[in-house]
């Protein structure tokens, strides 16, 4: 249903495609995985092997940042007072948001305009870097970088980039480079504009101690 709405197109169009490519004799160029919805019956999910790869490699990589415990403190009223004196006051949502994410080795922080995510993002940054963790700060385009990097003060850079730089590391067995790509926490902004492939390549590079926290619109529009 998603998908006619979406694109637009005639709904029997779209469940003859799915027909003609699950019944073709080449699996390689799909992958049907059994599906179930409460209260509706067994289906069949289409997917193309890189994109079920992805998925499957992500649900992996989280797997392993989870088996980690966060090694940082939660938000003192001491860093919430000092903020509020070169900022404002983080509102009860807010305070509890930034609780969370420094609390928790995976979070995810979304809202729409004006809800304060780069308000809670700086907090953050300012309250990891008083205790002296070493952050890296991503985004899935340079402006994105650089807006995330105005508004927290920290350095940022493309999630490409961080890649390159890790592999460079690794494939030169530089240990120095190495070791200072070892981030102790990892920002994500504009969340939603990362497709699957590219989730995957970043999970995949992070050390496995870091802290992650995502961060985005859900109602943007996906990449």
């Amino acid at each position: 249903r998603s998908i006619v709405n979406l694109l637009q197109v005639d709904r029997n169009m779209v469940a003859n495609t799915l027909l003609e490519a699950t019944s073709r004799e080449d699996e390689d160029a799909y992958i049907t995985i059994p599906h179930y919805s409460p209260g509706s019956e067994w289906d069949r999910w289409v997917m193309l092997p890189m994109l079920y790869a992805c998925e499957r490699g992500i649900v992996n990589q989280m797997q392993k940042l989870l088996r980690g415990m966060p090694h940082f403190e939660g938000v003192s009223r001491e860093s919430l007072d000092r903020f509020a004196l070169d900022n404002f006051r983080l509102d009860d949502d807010q305070e509890s948001a930034a609780r969370m994410a420094l609390t928790q080795k995976f979070s995810i922080l979304t809202g729409g305009p004006g809800m304060g995510k780069t308000a809670i993002t700086k907090f953050i940054t300012q309250s990891l870097l008083d205790q002296g963790a070493n952050i890296l700060q991503v985004a899935p385009t340079g402006r994105a970088a650089k807006q995330l990097r105005d508004a927290t003060g920290v350095e940022a850079m493309t999630i490409h980039r961080y890649i390159g730089k890790v592999k460079a590391a690794r494939d030169a067995d530089d240990e120095e480079a190495i070791k200072a790509l070892e981030f102790d926490v990892a920002i994500m902004d504009e969340t939603s504009m990362t497709d699957t492939w590219l989730m995957y390549q970043f999970l995949k590079y992070l050390p496995s101690k870091a802290i992650v926290m995502l961060v985005g619109d859900i109602d943007q529009l996906a990449s």
